[in-house]
């Protein structure tokens, strides 16, 4: 499980996943995800996007910019 303690550097996440999914076989394609809400909850920072709190995308009240995040989160 990744947590912001436990990542040093973005290389050191591409490099696990890559092992793992080597690892995987290739009928049942491993899937790999993170929990990257945005505010408080990062677990990849910078040199990465930083995103901001769900609370000030909403208060905001722009349907654009609430789907520009969502969506750069959900890649």
């Amino acid at each position: 499980m990744l947590f912001r303690p436990n990542i040093v550097e973005p290389m050191q996440v591409v490099d696990l996943v890559r092992a793992l999914r080597s690892a995987s076989p290739a009928e049942f394609p491993l899937a790999v995800s993170v929990d990257q809400e945005g505010g408080l909850v990062q677990r990849l920072r910078q040199p990465l996007t930083l995103w901001p709190d769900m609370f000030s995308v909403a208060a905001a009240g722009d349907p654009a910019r609430t789907e520009a995040v969502g969506r750069g989160l959900g890649d």
